[in-house]
């Protein structure tokens, strides 16, 4: 069974998922030296948060989240046979500064105190930027792995409604005090014991990341007062921590059959939509996200869920309108704006993504992004200068960008400036970019520049990644004519003309080509007499 071992470096904690070998050896330490790719998502969990001001009592006046910190990355080093539970971890400085590891993004949210004698019940959300995506990780004996990684980035809370209530009376007959109440009376019975306190104590382990031991104290009030519906829903909530989705679904049904509001019940709807989601059941996820709309037309995180079940779906104009209603009760939402974009992008609406794209870059100047992904579209449009101008803006962010190196580099391809191209793609290649498009097109731009030998190097490389890709043997067929080996490049075109479909338009000076070259063997000749005839645009 893999475990999570806690590791410690510069004074801060990381935490590196890791396996046992079956026979453990020496300890190894690692080192994470790249960045080889970078997603981005948001994870979203809403509570109902009470404070009560009923005599001297005023309770749960604040709560928090913090993110950003070393506590928020994992590593899991790949490899059939695993890491060693004695396994170092450290991170290079670039890595964590590309990440803003350290660069603590918490955030303490007030909440206003009601007036004497009566009851705020809060619905807030919690939202979590997490990046994930894949690093290469060196190890003191010179191996070298992939290493998945989670970083929880950036977290945000907000209040999606709040509702004023009342403070409950004593049962009438009954000494005891209602939940959260002081006994009335000195020389009572003993009052029952007070859930508003344990449910306080099992948020705090909950923040904490305790979700077991919450569990336990939700629990202990789900025993004292089993019509608790806060106390459901923020055990299902840790439950949906675990992974437990089975014990976490249930626990949101009952927190819906106990609650004392439709903006409570619509909370509950949302966060079982959301279990029934991490469980590959999007229709019930629907379901659930719609009928927490209809009880709360305004429920901002409701909308948003459900855009993001349209977007599995694969039904974008109605994501795109959810995202649309989202924004309008949340505008400084820089996901909403990306996720927009991007339905916009599907449905062919380039401008309208464009403009979504610049609404984030203003709203996260920082964030790299919105400015790669408009350097896509501006791209796709035609318009280099502005995709340039996106690209560049995105390595000053992040020097180690390697997509943004491989589209900076089809960039100057296309401009001509074959000596740029090359060298943006010689540093993807050293960033560990998988793409073997990145070995196609320095090898088509060495191939531009009159480069024979490297042009053959990096065509074989990509042959050997894509073998059913035949048009690289006309390429690669110029380059070692360029090199002289008249024979190679006789060979390539043969193979060529043999496995190229009729129709290929490359097939007529393929031939003519060959003939050439066939002709200059006989006569002993060499070099290339006809200009290589290469991709204009090397995402073609």
């Amino acid at each position: 069974m893999c475990k999570r071992v806690l590791l410690l470096m510069a004074g801060a904690a990381l935490l590196l998922s890791a396996c046992s070998p079956k026979n453990p050896g020496t300890a190894t330490s690692w080192r994470v030296v790249q960045l080889l790719s970078q997603e981005e998502q948001v994870e979203s969990i809403t509570e109902v948060r009470t404070v009560r001001h009923c005599g001297p009592i005023v309770e749960q006046k604040s709560i928090s989240c913090i993110a950003g910190t070393s506590n928020e990355l994992s590593f899991s080093i790949g490899g059939s046979g695993g890491i060693s539970l004695g396994a170092e971890l450290t991170v290079d400085s670039s890595i964590g500064n590309a990440l803003g590891l350290n660069r603590e993004s918490g955030e303490q949210l007030d909440l206003p105190v009601p007036p004497d004698g009566s009851v705020y019940r809060y619905i807030v959300t919690t939202e979590y930027r997490v990046l994930n995506g894949e690093a290469l990780a060196k190890s003191s004996t010179g191996e070298e792995r992939n290493a998945t990684y989670t970083f929880q980035a950036t977290c945000t809370l907000r209040i999606e409604s709040v509702e004023q209530a009342a403070c409950p009376q004593p049962a009438a007959g009954n000494g005891n005090a209602s939940e959260g109440e002081p006994t009335p009376e000195a020389g009572e019975a003993s009052p029952t014991p007070d859930t508003t306190a344990l449910l306080d104590q099992a948020n705090q382990l909950y923040q904490q990341g305790r979700f077991a031991e919450a569990v336990n104290i939700y629990s202990q009030v789900l025993q004292i007062d089993p019509q608790n519906a806060i106390a459901y829903n923020q055990r299902g909530n840790a439950y949906r921590q675990l992974e437990q989705y089975d014990l976490c679904i249930g626990d949101y049904t009952q927190a819906i059959q106990n609650a004392a509001s439709a903006a409570e019940s619509a909370t509950y709807y949302a966060n079982r939509g959301a279990a029934y989601a991490l469980q590959g059941d999007l229709q019930r996820a629907l379901d659930d996200f719609t009928q927490a709309i209809s009880l709360n037309p305004n429920f901002a995180r409701a909308y948003e869920s459900r855009a993001g079940i349209y977007q599995q779906l694969g039904m974008y104009t109605e994501m795109a309108a959810d995202y649309s209603t989202f924004l309008g009760l949340k505008p400084d939402s820089v996901n909403a704006y990306l996720q927009r974009a991007q339905a916009y992008e599907h449905l062919g609406d380039l401008n309208a993504a464009i403009q979504d794209y610049t609404q984030a870059a203003a709203l996260q100047p920082d964030d790299p992004s919105a400015y790669f992904n408009r350097g896509q579209l501006y791209q796709q449009r035609g318009d280099l200068s502005s995709a340039l101008a996106d690209y560049n803006r995105v390595l000053q962010l992040d020097p180690n960008h390697v997509r943004a190196y491989f589209a900076r580099g089809s960039v100057a391809y296309q401009q001509g400036d074959y000596a740029a191209a090359a060298a943006d793609f010689s540093r993807a290649l050293d960033l560990g970019y998988g793409n073997p498009d990145v070995y196609i097109y320095r090898g088509i731009a060495y191939l531009q520049q009159g480069q024979g030998a490297p042009a053959v190097d990096d065509l074989t490389q990509a042959l050997s990644l894509v073998p059913e890709q035949v048009d690289l043997h006309y390429y690669r067929a110029q380059a070692y004519a360029l090199t002289g080996d008249l024979k190679a490049a006789i060979d390539d075109l043969s193979t060529f003309l043999n496995a190229a479909p009729a129709d290929s338009p490359l097939r007529p000076e393929a031939e003519s080509l060959l003939e050439n070259l066939r002709k200059s063997e006989s006569a002993a000749g060499g070099g290339l007499l006809t200009a290589p005839t290469v991709p204009a645009d090397p995402n073609k």
